[in-house]
């Protein structure tokens, strides 16, 4: 028989090698960032997920200023990171409904999604993101608009049909942007003013002029209504806060509806679309019980993004 000593000896052995890195790895060990309907997401799925979204910025925006601080107090980062969270949230409460509905993705499906999502290194999330793309594209398959749609939205929104030549001048002061428009009403070209004084760099050596477009367009970008001046006639000098900015527009025209129908068309199909997702979304994260760990997910660090 053995005796007391060797099953004091075994019970410590045990305890060592088994139960006690158990326990350490429990204490250790995070709990989710987030549980979606009792599905937890891990840390390193956020963090994979979070990078993946942060590089992709970067590409596009390499100014970005993480440390950037808003009214609310937050940098630029903590806005990041809980727009990353509420994304990653409705991937996973969609991908459940998708379950829930059937709908399998092919390995087509996963490869096609993971070019879109080149830095997600987990497998699993990948294939969550392809099969909420499938959900979707289900859903809004049979949607089209027609030609009576388009028609009665270019008959209720005119002013987005108004187009012209658009020129602009751009100086650091007032007192500046007032000799330009003196200048100009004394019967200077506005272009020979343009080379002369504008600081815009992309558009002074061609006479200030930015190209045609619809006028609501670029009024939405200077917050002025271009549509009230005349033709051949310049704005007040617009304060855009660094710089003040004068407006030009010649050959104002209005487009037909046979010139912007098929655009139309295609537009309010794509608008109509993205309504469906939009509602479709939010009427699953209504009904899906979500809890977010914030502390995680503000301390969790990005990366390098380099």
């Amino acid at each position: 028989m053995l005796n007391n000593k060797y099953y004091v000896t075994f019970f410590y052995m045990v305890l060592l090698t088994v139960v006690i890195p158990i326990l350490i790895l429990f204490i250790i060990s995070p709990g989710p960032v987030a549980t979606v309907n009792s599905e937890k997401i891990s840390a390193e799925i956020y963090k994979d997920y979070l990078y993946n979204q942060a590089k992709s910025l970067v590409k596009t925006n390499p100014d970005v200023k993480w440390d950037e601080k808003y009214s609310s107090n937050k940098t630029f980062e903590d806005i990041f990171k809980e727009n990353t969270i509420n994304s990653l949230v409705s991937i996973y409460a969609v991908s459940q409904q998708a379950e829930k509905e059937g709908i399998k993705v092919t390995n087509e499906d996963i490869e096609k999604t993971r070019k879109y999502y080149p830095y997600i290194k987990n497998k699993e999330l990948i294939q969550k993101i392809a099969l909420v793309n499938k959900f979707y594209d289900l859903k809004v398959k049979n949607i089209t608009s027609g030609s009576s749609e388009a028609e009665k939205y270019y008959n209720e929104h005119p002013e987005q049909f108004i187009t012209g030549d658009i020129y602009r001048i751009d100086v650091k002061d007032i007192e500046t942007a007032e000799v330009i428009v003196k200048a100009f009403l004394k019967g200077e070209k506005f272009e020979d003013l343009a080379k002369k004084y504008s600081i815009d760099l992309s558009s002074k050596d061609k006479g200030g002029f930015i190209g045609n477009m619809p006028l609501s367009q670029y009024s939405s970008v200077i917050n002025y209504d271009l549509t009230r001046i005349k033709e051949n006639q310049i704005t007040e000098p617009i304060n855009r806060g660094e710089y003040y900015e004068i407006i030009l527009v010649k050959n104002i025209s209005k487009k037909s509806f046979e010139e912007v129908k098929d655009f139309l068309v295609s537009w309010l199909t794509d608008t109509t679309k993205q309504e469906k997702i939009a509602n479709t979304a939010s009427e699953i994260l209504k009904k899906a019980k979500i809890k977010i760990n914030w502390d995680m997910v503000y301390k969790i660090k990005i990366g390098n993004l380099k």
